[in-house]
């Protein structure tokens, strides 16, 4: 009779278990990958005015080489571009120009001066 009872019980566990984690959890929308987030920083970066080819090196060198000047400075600029969206009255866009300018016109994330 006991054994009876523990199947029974165990069985009832089982199925409550599962309706209720259906009904009442919707499912969730799997977090973004890593991959779409490097994407959309490269975008973020291009949309501050580096070139395509600088931006895909400074994407790599946040990975690759995170304390280089170019990973520092690249997570700054995408830094400054998520800030910017919602509170604009604290980035001076001044300020990021001459970051994009100096990133640019001193090569530093050209992958032969990562290296």
């Amino acid at each position: 009779m006991k054994k009876i009872f523990l199947v029974m019980s165990t069985f009832i566990l089982i199925a409550a278990g599962n309706a209720s984690a259906q009904d009442t959890h919707p499912q969730k929308a799997p977090p973004p990958s890593i991959t779409t987030i490097s994407a959309q920083n490269e975008h973020y970066l291009q949309q501050m005015g580096l070139t395509p080819t600088t931006a895909n090196n400074a994407m790599w060198a946040i990975q690759h080489k995170p304390h280089s000047q170019c990973a520092f400075l690249a997570k700054t600029l995408i830094g400054d571009y998520t800030i910017s969206h919602v509170a604009p009255d604290l980035i001076d866009p001044n300020d990021d120009g001459e970051t994009v300018l100096r990133i640019e016109k001193s090569h530093m994330c050209d992958r032969a001066n990562l290296q």
